[in-house]
């Protein structure tokens, strides 16, 4: 049975495959590596020269569910496995099967690229899977991806820092590991831009949490669905309206602060051309009043 096989079937050995006490009969073969790839934001064309040799250079590739295929074709020969983890399924018990999937082909002598969305360690896991693989004595490389969370604004006109308007930003992811870890709201609401990952789904919360930390309900808020894609989408509004707004879906990026405004000159339901792609815009009345009001 292949490599890909293997995955999709749960088949895979999962006794022992990366401990890092491994016997040395286990140890034997260890000629593999593992190269983390970032592969950018969704656009193929934003996949680095770097990243692209290595695909080239793969026998296996493990490949994250948002990545385009166009991407997948730098790498013709090799086995092409989906790892990717859909929302509502047990996370952890994937992203282990991704470890032990890594460690056993690289010990079976494969160069693994193990191909992720945006930048590996942004919101990626790719710290813990390079930890895994550091533990088990595996050889690895780093190939550092375009992340989305300024890219993905960048490419419909939203610059994070704005003299006179934005000094500094930070980035949120809004799915937590678990209920006792949480987003740092203070920070969020103080800081001038703030950028939530994975955050769909809690944007009614971000909202709420937002306000009770001091942020005007009326702080512009663009919403951008598969940025810098071909289907990109973005909707323009406000804090307040925002989780009110239908037909919003992942994946999105959020971007709460008054550098928004650079987006479009605030004619609701325009649309701009940026980078080549033509972006809908729909603007609530609340930011529409504001934005009359420059």
């Amino acid at each position: 049975m292949d490599a890909r096989k293997e995955w999709l079937n749960g088949d895979s050995d999962s006794s022992g495959i990366y401990a890092s006490n491994a016997t040395a009969d286990e140890t034997e073969i260890r000629s593999g590596k593992v190269v983390l790839v970032g592969a950018g934001p969704g656009d193929p064309d934003l996949l680095t020269r770097k990243a692209i040799k290595a695909l080239r250079k793969a026998d296996a590739i493990l490949y994250d569910r948002l990545i385009d295929p166009a991407v997948l074709k730098y790498a013709r020969n090799a086995i092409k496995i989906p790892v990717g983890k859909k929302p509502g399924r047990c996370q952890e018990t994937r992203q282990r099967r991704i470890h032990q999937l890594m460690v056993y082909y690289a010990r079976k002598g494969y160069n693994i690229v193990r191909l992720k969305g945006g930048d590996p360690f942004i919101f990626g896991r790719g710290g813990e899977e390079l930890q895994v693989l550091e533990d088990a004595g595996i050889p690895c490389e780093v190939i550092p991806g375009i992340s989305s969370f300024y890219s993905v604004p960048e490419s419909v006109g939203i610059p994070l820092t704005f003299r006179g308007i934005s000094t500094a930003f930070g980035v949120f992811t809004g799915h937590e590991a678990d209920r006792t870890s949480g987003i740092a709201y203070d920070a969020a609401a103080r800081i001038p831009t703030a950028v939530f990952l994975m955050g769909i789904k809690k944007l009614p919360e971000i909202s709420r949490q937002l306000i009770a930390h001091g942020r005007a309900p009326e702080t512009p808020v663009a919403i951008i669905r598969n940025g810098t894609r071909s289907n990109q989408e973005v909707r323009i509004t406000d804090l307040a309206t925002a989780p009110h707004l239908d037909g919003l879906a992942s994946p999105s990026i959020i971007v709460v602060g008054e550098v928004v405004h650079a987006l479009s000159s605030g004619q609701s339901g325009s649309s701009i051309p940026v980078s080549g792609l033509v972006t809908a815009v729909q603007e609530t009345s609340g930011i529409d009043a504001h934005l009359r009001r420059k």
